[in-house]
Order: C-alpha cells, then sequence, then structure tokens
C-alpha cells in the first residue's frame, strides 16, 4: 500500500490553508456588514421616532399662553432655527391625558424632549433623550404663505401654521418632513 508523499501534504496544507482564509475573511466581512446595518437600523429608528412624536405633539399644539416660574408671560409657541444650544422649540399640547408645556433642546449632539405637567409655572420635568448623536438639526415655521427661521410671535397665543424639521444624525443622511402645527386652529 502507497502512502502520501511528503509534496502531496504540503500542497494539501497549502490548499487546506488558503480555504481558511478565505472562510476568515468572508466570515470578517458578514460581521461588519451586519454591524454596519445594525447601526443604520438603530439610527433610522430613532429618527423615526422623533419624527413621530413631533407629529403627534405639533398636532396637539395649542394656542394657549402659560407663565413661567416667575411669573412672566410665555407664548403658547416659540421656536428657533435648531443650529445652536439650547431651547429649539417650545409649546403647549393637550391630548387625552391633559395639558402640558413641551420644550425640545439641543444640546450639542444631543437632542432632548422635556415636558412639564403643569402650566403656569410649576410641575415636575420629565425628560427623555431622544437622540445622542444630531449631526445636523433644523427648523422652519410657515405663516400666512411665509417661511420663517424662527417663530417668536406678537400675539402669546399664536402658533404657526407648520413646521418643517429636517434632522440628520451622525453617519446618516438628512431627513426632511412637515408638520401641521395645531389641527384645525386658524
Amino acid at each position: 500500500m502507497r502512502g502520501f508523499t511528503l509534496i502531496e501534504l504540503v500542497v494539501a496544507l497549502f490548499i487546506f490553508a488558503l480555504l481558511a482564509t478565505a472562510g476568515t475573511a468572508l466570515l470578517s466581512v458578514s460581521i461588519k456588514s451586519q454591524n454596519a446595518v445594525v447601526e443604520s437600523l438603530d439610527r433610522n429608528g430613532e429618527t423615526g421616532r422623533i419624527l413621530a412624536l413631533f407629529s403627534t405633539d405639533l398636532a396637539q399644539a395649542v394656542p394657549r399662553a402659560t407663565r413661567n416660574s416667575d411669573g412672566a408671560d410665555d407664548a403658547a409657541f416659540v421656536g428657533r432655527d435648531g443650529k445652536s444650544d439650547g431651547v429649539i422649540l417650545a409649546y403647549v399640547r393637550a391630548d387625552a391625558t391633559g395639558i402640558q408645556r413641551v420644550e425640545w433642546r439641543r444640546e450639542g449632539p444631543r437632542l432632548v424632549r422635556t415636558s412639564k405637567a403643569r402650566l403656569d409655572g410649576g410641575g415636575a420635568l420629565r425628560s427623555s433623550i431622544m437622540t445622542n448623536d444630531v449631526a445636523q438639526i433644523s427648523l422652519r415655521y410657515r405663516y400666512k404663505g411665509e417661511w420663517r427661521a424662527d417663530w417668536f410671535p406678537t400675539r402669546l397665543d399664536a402658533l404657526p401654521q407648520a413646521v418643517e424639521l429636517t434632522v440628520a444624525q451622525a453617519g446618516g443622511q438628512p431627513v426632511r418632513a412637515l408638520f401641521v402645527a395645531g389641527v384645525g386652529q386658524p
């Protein structure tokens, strides 16, 4: 009975090494692809939650002026362009559970939504971090056929007719959405 020669064994081991290397490279590419897909899905999920909450909140906006904790008047709806840190949007909303003051703040790469259970200066705050990686956010406000970068009304109970939000998370494409504010309001 004849066995394998040393050259045949070396050739067989070389072929096995090539197959193992190719398999490892394929597995590595698959893992990197899976991680990229998971990150993209997470980013899209956060963006979807932000858009859904904006839509619901803005549809429930009501023209009710409030007072802050110092007793000074606050407009029912105030909005900024969103390019700098701080409160970018604040409004009063009403739903089946009651009425509340809602604020959206930009804190560097974070987007935070805060709601106050009681109007006119009191009540506990409830904050939720909507995302930790905002790369871009901008807001515009439509009123009487014109788009404005900021919304600081002269009447405390005035609402814009629509709000345009453009948001992009780090590594993602910008998403632009339009929302009607205070459905049924003049």
